[in-house]
């Protein structure tokens, strides 16, 4: 508090007006990562991440749920799919997804759960991780048993030495805590047929009961069992399989049958039987969506059209059955079938009075929900009701679906269940992903379950593809995410351009496709939607281009098409099947070029008669006196000698220079592979292309059967292999997996995309052993390689990272190299509490002109730190890009130091020392003040 009071009153403070030049040069990095899809506010207190289910206990007190959220609790930072515990009563959430020194699990998470029992002391789970007892990683799904109270997790998969994995979607702990239900198999006992069984274990005992057993009373089922629901009491079990062993019936059917387990009588009853007590003769290999009651009721959902009279929709109907009879529980109102039904999850509460089940019809209650998603109804027994359950707010029904099974209490006074919907209650919900709510049942109020421990600060959606100018100040990227900027937007794909000078973010673009293009200069951003620009509400009925003019902020609508490439000048080059040439009658991919001067559009892809011959994968570069425009195609019009009638790149110089085959040596010698999708460097120089030709460069990359990058130099018409390892050798994976890439303005480098084998230790580049995306910086004149999509300590990362572009400011000695990309994980924000799901825009940046620190000393005191920097007043000082400081405020004799203001940077608070990269030039100040001065000095809040 009395922090807070003194930052108030730096209003107050005098201010320095000395200006003293400092130097100095302290050695960097010379390399720094910045996160770029920063928001600017704030997501609100909504997870970071969805909720994937939920299950209440028998009392209807706590609930359990799973999420990769990392902001339910503080200090989730493993970024997995965790396992929860929530209080209603108190409103307490428990990570219980850790080991039994309450460390959180950093290999695997959880998988099957159950829900709390009453108590709320006890949850069962599953999970791969070697950090829990007897854990040994991916080949062992074990179960568990979690004291919530203690921490304690003891293994129940260790029977008599023999472990038994959990094969079962869900595991079912009895509210009692004596049992636990689960699928597993065991390869060790033929008598199980080596297919998924059903098996109870007796916690006190440990010993095992089959649950799937057959009639003969010692084997087991003799197709795969799938587990669908333990009643409250633990009494039923309802499974389904496609056995003929488990019951004296003949089955009539090839498919999967619902069977009720009574573990008190040890007796297996089949459910599905016709009105006669047949079995059905309709297959259905679907049957999983069960649940039972405390008094052997099952609901169940299948296409068997022979179990009532009269069924003749033609589609998947809910069953109940009661007292050995079969009931049709999807009506209209008046008790007619429903065409369009199509019901899914259903659930029953212990006590079998109440049915929850998700389906999309709009004719199943008198509150009708024609909003074509499925939505949540409540059958009443009782009363033979269907009604509506995610109802709004406002009375409407919800706006988006509910997902997964919801779970209920004995009594069915309450349940839990999952949606994307955002008007289910009064507060703001996130609009990206489902959350999880309790409701009421008698009075219908919805509340929610998921609620935030804090505001994450990171996007609460995926961002793609981003472009940069070569001078890396204007980064144009596409993003589902609703918080970049303050303005408030309805979760679709947008275009954001981000201004590095002042680090905001604005939206150029609304309903747009992902792939955007910007010109090096960042005049003009290029990209293509189906709804008209800029306001993106008038549906077009097909992609189109559209041009954005930055400096006039005219948008210019271009013509049908998805990809296209711009240049300084506004010259548009595109691919589109639309015939917009008398010319073009191929009905193929040809390219066009549109000129924004005269809004004329003329075909590229022609032979010499003027005829389209095909053309796909353009790019242009270069000033309007040097414009080049390179192609793939496979046509034999273009040049001379094409005979190997595969595809080949071709450049050309605009408007009326000859087509020349950048894919054949200076000899003529084609290449013996295809050759695609060309990019061209801004000083128009040189190409570089995906090739399986293996006759233009002398390297022998034939073991790796993939494409290759190949740079073609224009000037000397020589071609040189790119994708080399970190010991300068052809990549030697024999699956590369070389996607998306890009090459600089002058052409020195090549960013790609790159995912390595991972086998047998042959790393291409150190470290790098992930099996995952990275992103690869090839330097063409030292023909070197390097992985940029890691720390910046020379460590790699896990995250996937894709998609490069790189761009180089050549007006800075040496020049500032920037390649910015996609990255999924979080691992290269810097963030350890990111939820790890969202893809970030990352950039990295090496060179440039040395930065400049500005420190202003306001107030009586001094800043000193590592570097020789030692200011008293106004100090400026120059540095390598990415050097780190260590910055120490000082207040002179008497006086206090109240906090740092930086523009661009962490040093925003009183945290002394201060930590500062110097990423980029910024101005940092200290204020200090005299302590006389303080209005309070304690006691006030």
């Amino acid at each position: 508090v009395f922090n807070l009071i003194i930052k108030a009153m730096k209003t107050i403070t005098q201010t320095a007006l000395c200006f003293l030049l400092i130097t100095a040069h302290l050695p960097g990095s010379a390399q720094v990562l910045h996160w770029l899809s920063q928001p600017e506010s704030a997501a609100g207190a909504f997870i970071n991440s969805g909720i994937v289910d939920g299950k209440i206990s028998a009392n209807g007190r706590y609930v359990s749920f799973r999420t990769a959220a990392t902001n339910v609790v503080f200090g989730d930072t493993n970024g997995l799919m965790d396992l929860f515990v929530k209080d209603l009563q108190t409103g307490q959430t428990t990570q219980v997804s850790t080991n039994s020194n309450g460390q959180l699990l950093t290999d695997y998470s959880v998988s099957a759960y159950s829900a709390p029992t009453s108590d709320g002391q006890w949850v069962a789970f599953s999970s791969r991780s070697a950090q829990l007892p007897g854990g040994i990683g991916f080949f062992g799904e074990y179960l568990y048993l979690k004291n919530i109270n203690t921490g304690a997790v003891i293994n129940h998969s260790d029977v008599n030495g023999d472990f038994y994995e959990v094969e079962s979607d869900d595991v079912f702990l009895s509210d009692d805590g004596q049992y636990i239900t689960f699928g597993t198999i065991n390869f060790n006992d033929p008598n199980l047929n080596f297919r998924t069984q059903v098996f109870r274990k007796q916690l006190k005992t440990g010993s095992l009961e089959l649950i799937s057993m057959a009639t003969d009373g010692m084997t087991g089922s003799n197709d795969t069992v799938r587990l669908g629901d333990v009643s409250d009491n633990g009494r039923y079990v309802v499974f389904s399989a496609g056995a003929d062993n488990l019951v004296a019936d003949v089955i009539n059917n090839n498919g999967d049958n619902v069977y009720l387990r009574d573990t008190q009588n040890g007796t297996t009853t089949l459910i599905n039987r016709t009105p006669n007590g047949d079995t059905s003769s309709y297959s259905d290999s679907f049957l999983n969506n069960m649940s039972v009651s405390n008094v052997g009721q099952v609901v169940f959902t299948t296409r068997q059209d022979d179990l009532v009279v009269a069924d003749t929709n033609n589609t998947i109907d809910l069953f109940l059955f009661e007292n050995g009879s079969l009931n049709r529980i999807n009506l209209s109102p008046n008790g007619d079938q429903l065409n369009d039904a199509l019901p899914t999850r259903p659930a029953i509460n212990g006590d079998g009075d109440v049915i929850l089940f998700n389906d999309r019809s709009a004719g199943l209650s008198t509150v009708i929900a024609d909003n074509n998603y499925f939505n949540l109804y409540k059958y009443d027994l009782n009363t033979e009701v269907i009604s509506l359950v995610t109802i709004g707010s406002n009375g409407e029904a919800a706006n988006f679906e509910s997902f997964t099974q919801a779970d209920m209490t004995t009594s069915g006074n309450r349940a839990v269940f999952n949606s994307g919907a955002t008007n289910l209650v009064n507060t703001p919900v996130a609009a990206q992903h489902a959350s999880l709510y309790a409701t009421n049942l008698n009075n219908g109020l919805v509340t929610m379950v998921s609620d935030a421990a804090f505001d994450p600060m990171t996007t609460d959606n995926h961002s793609y593809r981003p472009i940069i100018s070569s001078d890396q100040m204007t980064v144009v990227y596409a993003s589902y995410a609703t918080n970049l900027t303050t303005e408030l937007i309805s979760p679709q794909l947008n275009l954001y351009l981000l201004n590095r000078e002042t680090n905001n973010h604005e939206i150029i673009g609304r309903n747009v496709l992902s792939i955007a293009e910007i010109s090096p200069s960042s005049r003009y951003v290029l990209f293509a939607s189906e709804y008209f620009q800029p306001a993106g509400e008038i549906d077009l009925g097909s992609y189109y281009l559209f041009l954005l003019d930055r400096q006039t902020g005219v948008y210019t609508q271009i013509e049908e098409a998805l990809f296209g490439k711009v240049n300084n000048n506004g010259l548009v080059v595109f691919e589109t099947d639309k015939s917009l040439d008398a010319n073009d009658l191929n009905g193929v991919v040809d390219v066009y070029v549109f000129t924004p001067d005269t809004q004329s559009i003329e075909l590229l892809s022609k032979n010499a008669a003027g005829a389209a011959v095909n053309g796909f994968d353009p790019d242009i570069a270069g000033p309007a006196n040097n414009t080049w425009i390179t192609f793939t195609s496979n046509s034999a019009e273009l040049v001379n000698n094409d005979n190997n009638g595969l595809f080949d790149v071709f450049i050309k110089k605009w408007p009326n220079g000859p087509f020349i085959r950048a894919s054949a040596t200076v000899a003529g010698v084609e290449g013996d592979g295809n050759s695609v999708q060309p990019k061209i460097s801004t000083n128009t120089n040189f190409v570089v292309f995906t090739s399986k030709a293996q006759n233009l460069t002398s390297d022998d990359y034939s073991a790796a059967d993939q494409d290759q990058l190949i740079m073609y130099d224009r000037i000397n018409q020589t071609h040189q292999l790119v994708t080399k390892n970190d010991e300068g050798l052809p990549i030697y994976d024999d699956n590369p997996n070389i996607f998306n890439y890009d090459i600089s303005d002058s052409g020195r480098y090549v960013a790609y995309e790159y995912e390595d084998g991972g086998e047998f230790g042959d790393l291409d580049f150190a470290g790098d052993d992930d099996g995952r995306k990275d992103v690869i910086m090839y330097d063409h004149d030292n023909e070197t390689s390097q992985v940029i999509s890691k720390y910046l300590n020379g460590i790699n990362s896990n995250d996937h990272s894709e998609r490069p572009i790189v761009v180089e400011d050549l007006s800075q000695s040496p020049p500032l190299v920037g390649v910015v990309f996609e990255s999924q994980g979080g691992d290269l924000t810097g963030r350890p509490d990111h939820p790890g799901l969202f893809d970030e825009i990352i950039l990295y940046q090496q060179g440039g002109d040395d930065v400049t620190l500005s420190i202003v000393v306001d107030g009586p005191g001094t800043v000193t730190g590592n570097a020789g920097i030692n200011c008293a007043t106004l100090c400026d000082q120059d540095f390598s890009l990415g050097t780190a400081l260590d910055l120490v405020a000082s207040p002179d004799v008497g006086m206090f130091f109240i906090g740092w203001e930086v523009d661009f940077g962490n040093c925003q608070d009183d945290t002394n020392p201060c930590n500062l990269i110097m990423d980029r030039s910024k101005t940092l100040t200290a204020r200090f003040m005299d302590t006389s001065d303080l209005i309070f000095q304690a006691g006030f809040e």
